[in-house]
């Protein structure tokens, strides 16, 4: 959770990535800045700070996106690892693929965090 003076400004939900070969995985789950505060890369700085954190903890992190202004910022970062592309065309937006809500059409953006050197 960020705040700023006190307020509540940004949130961000981590879950364990379960994988079959990789068993230290953790995944950005939901990134959440305040509309009140959006536009002042607070997304940007809590993602790298939690995204550290697990890093440094013996964690290897992972976020997927379709947010364009997230997408821009991490492929132009030198932290960000780009993974892959998927580009959802066989979904529909509000529906489900055996129980699991979908992204709908949008085209998402895989990225896992580079340990700094």
């Amino acid at each position: 959770m960020m705040t700023i003076n006190g307020e509540i400004c940004g949130y961000h939900a981590i879950i364990h990535f379960p994988h079959p070969k990789v068993k230290n995985m953790k995944r950005s789950h939901r990134l959440i800045i305040h509309p009140q505060f959006q536009g002042l890369g607070l997304g940007e700085i809590l993602l790298e700070h939690t995204s550290k954190h697990y890093v440094d903890n013996g964690m290897r992190f992972r976020i997927t996106s379709s947010h364009p202004g997230l997408v821009y910022k991490l492929l132009k970062s030198d932290i960000w690892e780009f993974i892959h592309k998927k580009e959802n065309k066989d979904t529909y937006i509000g529906e489900t693929i055996n129980g699991r809500f979908s992204a709908g059409f949008r085209t998402t953006y895989t990225f896992e965090y580079k340990k700094e050197l």
